[in-house]
């Protein structure tokens, strides 16, 4: 795990910023020792219906990083395998967070549904590293990346509304949303020695994803390719290196074309929140 290196960012999307609403992602990294535990979360926010979105993602990411960590790290570590391939463990996690949702919302008083809604629907992307296995789990939008390879958390259109946990506690109107679909569920599993490097990133990434030629704001330098991420060193030598970066990429510049005597106007490339949590063997 010595040779795993880890970094960490998360911006608020320009349009978010435009009309002054607040980040609605959240991410935490958990590392303890021979264990990694990150997760990212999407609070599903609208101005109407789900103004604190971040509530629950805030919540809902703290929840299920440490209690997955404190079951690992509560286990010997010969279980951790079968743990994690397993099914137990992952019905656990959701169901300490949906109980931790539910008795919250009837803390709030006033409606039990309208609490859930207006706080606690977001999407999850998590990533767990052992010196032997490297997995990656969820519910709802969102990606992760594997040795250059993108892949999505939840593939399925479904009308702008992601799979959430919370669903699960009082339902969704969505009929092609099944129970299977509301589960959090590990996606993707594979021995930690083929890993190079690693990404979970909330659905801002999309923004970046776009048009590798976009110059990045008050410079001359096309974004490029999501490899930046885990190829980078500075990001992982310094830890406020890459909430730079995204800060950069979700602000708009303006410059001075001396040789036409105009003001240009670089936009924002990251429109929409983003959380990302990369590991990486550099």
């Amino acid at each position: 795990m010595n040779q795993i290196k880890v970094s960490s960012g998360i911006v608020i999307g320009a349009d978010h910023v435009r009309i002054k609403k607040n980040c609605q992602d959240a991410l935490l990294v958990v590392e303890k020792q021979d264990l990694l535990v990150a997760v990212v979360g999407d609070g599903m926010g609208d101005p109407i219906d789900s103004l604190h979105a971040e509530v629950g993602s805030t919540i809902g990411v703290t929840a299920i990083a440490n209690y997955i960590a404190g079951r690992l790290e509560s286990a010997p570590k010969w279980k951790w395998n079968s743990m994690l391939r397993g099914r137990e463990l992952w019905e656990e996690t959701q169901k300490h967070t949906l109980n931790l949702i539910e008795s919250t919302s009837h803390a709030m008083g006033g409606s039990y549904s309208r609490a859930i809604i207006k706080h606690f629907l977001f999407t999850i992307v998590g990533m767990v590293v052992t010196p032997e296995i490297t997995l990656f789990f969820g519910t709802g939008d969102g990606n992760y990346f594997l040795n250059g390879q993108m892949y999505e958390m939840f593939a399925k259109d479904v009308d702008n509304m992601p799979p959430c946990l919370a669903y699960n506690l009082v339902g969704t109107t969505s009929k092609r949303l099944t129970t299977e679909d509301l589960r959090l569920r590990v996606r993707h599993a594979v021995s930690t020695k083929t890993v190079q490097s690693a990404m979970i990133a909330t659905d801002g990434i999309e923004w970046f994803l776009k048009d590798p030629t976009k110059i990045v704001p008050g410079t001359r330098n096309p974004v490029g390719g999501p490899e930046d991420f885990w190829s980078n060193k500075e990001y992982f030598e310094n830890t406020e290196a890459l909430g730079w970066r995204l800060n950069l990429l979700a602000t708009e510049k303006k410059r001075i074309d001396w040789a036409v005597s105009e003001m240009e106007t670089q936009p924002a490339i990251l429109k929409d929140d983003l959380a990302v949590v990369v590991v990486s063997r550099l």
